[in-house]
């Protein structure tokens, strides 16, 4: 507890000790997840025994304990008589006595302070709401401090997720402190998320079959905080767009899960149709990744868990090419003319890619054309570039 104070008090100047103090705040949180495990684990055994004993009684069949049974099948034996001690020693047999009950009454109820003591103890440092406030008052950080205190975040939240039995407390925690402190100038808010891309992008790059469900999520973080990042009017003025999708493009290029790059492109789908307006430097970074998906050919792998087996690469060839015909079609006027060259690249991406015999594959090939074409009709009628008409000289006779 005295440690987690200093984070309210001295939050300022603890520069690299951040990491120290988020690795106690990751395990006190770990040894709350393993307390509420085996609260759990007790509940269930006991509802277990409890649904037992009520089958047992409605069946007629009550359960007699072994001492009760060895008293009914034992035959009662004989009485002594009663012994007849002395007066001095029934006066110092009751004194023994006493004295014993008092010791023993003192040595529980020592023991009942200390096991109190403990317990009271062990919810104050797990107390969740106190390590709460740690991340929700990270907003009140001075400019320099929020950027070791982000550094701190990512080292520990990647020390999580490479454990045997990974966790991602951390990781929720740097998605809140990335919302929390949006609101910081743009000098300050650059580093912070240059860190916090480089941290997604990163775990998104684990290539290890039992880290694909922290994956997925890592995705599933980033478009949430996409879409809310996209609706700041501050942010969106600047080039941060662009930086706002890079970890995406990393990712799709790293991860050699199918479903991951299929994630990713179901999010491009998801963001372009509910903030098409405001992606803007963004097109850059989406037309990169479905150049990407235009290259992939196919691999033999086996597949790495029940939700791949149907989804290949040429399903997420699909998907992109039925996203970029829709910004050609449907979103033109707003890449054009910044984002014209970019989109023409990744239709002759398209275009150009071999079919392996498959029907798809060679369909995808015509479409990609056909976008071209229509491409090159807007670019001949002005609707990239505005025309200068160009008057052609006399000519001296």
């Amino acid at each position: 507890k005295v440690l987690l104070n200093f984070a309210f008090t001295d939050g300022n100047y603890l520069q690299e000790s951040w990491t120290q103090l988020l690795r106690c705040v990751s395990l006190m949180e770990r040894l709350h997840l393993l307390a509420q495990q085996e609260e759990a684990k007790a509940e269930a055994q006991g509802s277990t025994k409890s649904k037992r004993l009520v089958t047992e009684l409605k069946s007629g069949e009550v359960p007699v304990s072994e001492p009760q049974a060895q008293l009914d099948n034992a035959t009662s034996p004989p009485v002594a008589p009663p012994t007849i001690l002395p007066q001095a020693a029934k006066t110092a047999s009751s004194n023994n006595l006493n004295n014993s009950k008092d010791n023993n009454n003192n040595s529980n109820s020592n023991a009942s302070s200390s096991l109190s003591t403990s317990e009271g103890e062990s919810r104050v440092n797990i107390d969740q709401a106190f390590i709460d406030r740690i991340f929700v008052h990270s907003g009140y950080l001075s400019n320099a401090a929020i950027v070791f205190f982000v550094k701190a975040l990512c080292d520990v939240s990647f020390e999580e997720v490479s454990l045997p039995a990974p966790t991602v407390f951390s990781l929720h925690k740097a998605v809140e402190v990335a919302s929390s402190n949006a609101h910081r100038r743009w000098v300050t808010w650059s580093r912070i998320w240059g860190l916090l891309a480089d941290h997604f992008a990163r775990i998104g790059g684990l290539q290890a079959v039992e880290k694909l469900d922290i994956v997925l999520l890592t995705v599933e973080q980033m478009r949430l905080l996409a879409l809310k990042f996209l609706d700041h009017a501050t942010l969106t003025k600047n080039s941060f767009p662009k930086d706002l999708f890079r970890p995406f493009e990393s990712i799709f290029a790293q991860s050699p899960h199918v479903a991951v790059r299929e994630a990713i492109i179901r999010c491009f789908s998801q963001l372009i149709v509910a903030r098409s307006q405001q992606v803007r430097s963004g097109w850059k970074g989406v037309f990169n990744v479905f150049t990407q998906a235009a290259n992939l050919v196919k691999t033999d792998r086996p597949p790495t868990s029940q939700q791949t087996l149907t989804v290949t690469e040429e399903t997420i060839v699909a998907l992109a090419f039925d996203m970029i015909e829709e910004i050609v079609r449907e979103y033109f006027h707003l890449i054009a003319p910044d984002y014209f060259v970019d989109c023409v690249n990744s239709l002759s991406a398209f275009a150009n890619r071999k079919a392996a015999g498959a029907g798809t594959s060679r369909e995808i090939n015509l479409r990609a054309i056909d976008a071209l074409s229509f491409c090159s009709v807007q670019l001949a009628n002005g609707r990239v570039t505005p025309l200068v008409r160009v008057e052609s000289l006399p000519v001296d006779a």
